[in-house]
């Protein structure tokens, strides 16, 4: 018999809210929602605008009225035991989805990281089995592969293949640890890179790829204030490297599909491929801004400040130019069926997130990928 509700963390995130209206068209449960804020009229109004907001983008306003009625705020802060939060008058959860995580990727803040996502999942996990909760839905990485090419099995992560940064890494040893649970059902979910929506290509993040692309549109404004022409970006990586994606709608139907089906598998890949290379994604991006087209630097070939700043920058994007990973997704085929396609169009993406830069006339900030927590 399915419970009247399911916790989640991470909800006001960009992957965790369309998570929330999956749910919401999916099931009728009710959905208590941790989040980060001094109090729990804080906590409600922060929900309330996330979800509503992620409503409107993606064309669900039929949701709205489920989201103020269905959706619960609790306060609480991931890093405290019990959430620092009094949960004992909720009683008992279905599932227990925990999306939030630290995206940072510097080496200078590794022990923040593992903090929040190795710390957090483990704090998440001891509050899941103190409520009873019947299954763990952790949203990991498909990047918890490091640096191994070629063919990317859906099984536990080996720490020896090496990682780009401290991010991965720390996703790798959450997936070891939680993969040691015996008392509930632990299910591990890795998206690729998360893009906007499929049905109208909005895109309520900030990070990934579309915070490389924001740094570069900020870039380009600043030269063309100083009335400067851009020059064209040198870029390190693999030319033939290509890019895993996944909708984020696609990811939080394929997620919930997972949730609701009686397999006995543990992880699950969730990804689609894109139908250009990065680099050629890159090339994409720089036409739509009127940006030099892009070329692949030379192994040890010096750099001009500007991308040297941009290299310094790329460490989160590494990854993505290394190298063909071809990610297996048997367990979750099983479950929601061969897909129609496993190939994305990015120019629809692209272009949506182009014309919003514009339409917002983000300012040119000083070049910093800002990573945010999805929680």
């Amino acid at each position: 018999m399915r419970k009247s509700f399911d916790f989640i963390t991470g909800a006001t995130g960009f992957v965790g809210s369309a998570l929330v209206l999956e749910l919401l068209s999916r099931t009728e449960r009710t959905l208590v929602c941790l989040v980060r804020a001094e109090d729990s009229f804080a906590a409600y109004e922060r929900l309330q605008s996330t979800l509503h907001e992620a409503a409107l983008a993606y064309g669900c306003e039929q949701l709205i009225p489920e989201i103020f009625s269905r959706c619960v705020a609790v306060a609480g802060d991931l890093q405290d035991p019990g959430f620092g939060a009094n949960l004992n008058h909720l009683g008992t959860p279905g599932d227990f989805w925990h999306c939030a995580a630290s995206l940072e990727f510097d080496e200078s803040r590794t022990r923040e990281i593992f903090q929040n996502n190795l710390h957090g999942t483990r704090n998440a996990l001891d509050v899941a089995r103190s409520l009873g909760a019947e299954r763990f839905l952790h949203v990991s990485t498909a990047y918890v592969c490091g640096q191994r090419l070629g063919n990317i099995p859906e099984e536990a992560p080996n720490p020896e293949t090496g990682f780009h940064n401290p991010y991965e890494a720390s996703k790798a040893q959450t997936e070891l640890m939680l993969l040691q649970e015996r008392e509930m059902d632990v299910r591990i979910i890795r998206p690729s890179i998360v893009i906007g929506n499929s049905r109208n290509f909005a895109c309520t993040s900030t990070t990934g790829v579309y915070g490389f692309m924001r740094e570069i549109y900020r870039a380009q404004r600043r030269f063309e204030r100083q009335k400067i022409q851009m020059p064209a970006l040198r870029i390190s990586g693999a030319e033939d490297s290509l890019l895993a994606v996944i909708p984020v709608d696609i990811f939080a139907r394929d997620a919930v599909s997972i949730s609701l089906s009686s397999t006995s598998e543990k992880i699950f890949h969730v990804t689609r491929r894109n139908s250009i290379t990065a680099m050629q994604n890159l090339q994409l991006m720089c036409r739509l801004l009127n940006i030099p087209r892009p070329e692949l630097a030379l192994p040890g070939e010096p750099l001009d400040r500007m991308n040297e700043m941009l290299a310094s920058k790329l460490g989160f994007y590494r990854p993505y130019l290394s190298g063909n990973k071809e990610f297996s997704t048997a367990h979750t085929d099983n479950v929601t069926g061969v897909p129609e396609t496993r190939v994305i169009d990015p120019l629809p993406y692209s272009k949506w997130y182009r014309d919003y830069l514009v339409a917002n006339d983000v300012p040119g900030a000083a070049m910093g990928f800002k990573q945010t927590r999805v929680a």
